[in-house]
């Protein structure tokens, strides 16, 4: 079996570590110069995309593949982050079901500022452990998908053996990501109190900051864990990657982004108007809020594979476009797999 990192190692050209092998080498089609684009000439398909510069449509679709190919492994290792982390939010969240804020009430009661706080930070940090797990999960799925790329089975061994050595780095790197919102978000508050108008100003630019670094750095973790990289050449890797498309990247996030959103509200919106249903005729919050968790996991299940295997693709697909990491990738899939995987289509 291939080493799984092996396959996603930078392309050694014998230059420079930060300099990227030229766009201009030789492709299979016999081309140099500018990488053609998607479906200009033929290439193998030994997994769940085709070998070469891949576009939106074959992203969804290499993504749903993907979780066609490797059920066990996708839906498996989701259900069991996310239902941890669910659990724990529940937990967090109980001290808030007590509280009786209806306000035609004739007695109604008084919150007082300890159990709000404590409401408040168990809020947040179940909030931080589930950005943890989302980012965790992420990684765990890059793993499987860079198996899926080349057509290989794996195993839920083989995938913790890839991930393992990234383990530390990708909740550092997670923790990293929220310190730097967290940042953000206190130094807007603070210019509000200083001034109105210096908060509105420094949201709008704490606004496009996030949004244009967000995307830069979006493909850090597949770039950590596919290259096992350390946590700065991750996030190196992939702004150089996204410089000189980041209209193109931003613009597939947004679809995704769509397509995520729509599935959501499809998955959650029955659990919750059942949740509604049954807290109104039992009367208990608790019941309402277990549903409403049972709901969020099931949604996961799709939501989470999905949008990790998207992310990998779309790493993969700008390492093909600028670095020619399909050659590599089709010569490691060995001769005579060129077939579609099963389930692809």
């Amino acid at each position: 079996m291939t080493n799984q990192g092996d396959q996603w190692q930078r392309p050694s050209n014998g230059e420079d570590s930060d300099t990227p092998p030229p766009v201009g080498r030789a492709y299979p089609s016999g081309q140099s110069g500018s990488r053609p684009e998607p479906g200009r000439w033929n290439a193998p398909r030994p997994g769940v995309i085709p070998l070469r510069p891949i576009g939106l449509s074959e992203i969804i679709d290499g993504a749903i593949s993907t979780i066609r190919r490797y059920p066990a492994l996708m839906l498996g290792l989701t259900a069991i982050i996310v239902t941890i982390s669910e659990v724990v939010s529940l937990i967090a969240t109980l001290p808030m079901l007590s509280w009786d804020l209806d306000p035609f009430a004739t007695d109604p009661q008084v919150i007082d500022d300890a159990a709000f706080a404590s409401a408040m930070g168990g809020q947040a940090i179940a909030g931080v452990l589930t950005g943890l797990a989302g980012l965790l999960l992420t990684g765990v799925l890059t793993a499987v998908v860079g198996k899926a790329v080349i057509g290989q089975d794996t195993s839920f061994s083989e995938v913790w053996a890839a991930v393992k050595p990234s383990l530390l780095r990708l909740v550092a790197l997670a923790v990293l990501f929220l310190l730097a919102l967290a940042v953000i978000v206190v130094v807007v508050v603070g210019m509000f109190f200083i001034h109105p108008a210096a908060g509105v100003l420094s949201m709008l630019a704490a606004l496009f900051a996030v949004v244009w670094l967000g995307v830069k750095l979006y493909l850090a973790v597949p770039a950590l864990v596919l290259e096992r990289a350390t946590i700065m050449r991750s996030l190196q890797r992939s702004y150089m990657l996204v410089t000189g498309s980041w209209w193109r990247v931003f613009g597939i996030l947004i679809v995704i982004g769509l397509v995520v959103l729509v599935l959501t509200m499809i998955l959650q919106i029955p659990f919750f108007l059942l949740a509604t249903f049954a807290g109104a005729v039992t009367e208990s919050l608790l019941l309402a809020a277990v549903i409403g968790s049972v709901g969020a996991i099931l949604a996961s299940l799709l939501i989470y594979p999905f949008g990790a295997a998207t992310v990998a693709l779309l790493y993969t697909d700008l390492r093909m476009r600028k670095e020619g990491l399909d050659i590599e990738l089709a010569r490691r899939a060995g001769p005579g797999s060129g077939g579609a995987p099963p389930g692809a289509h």
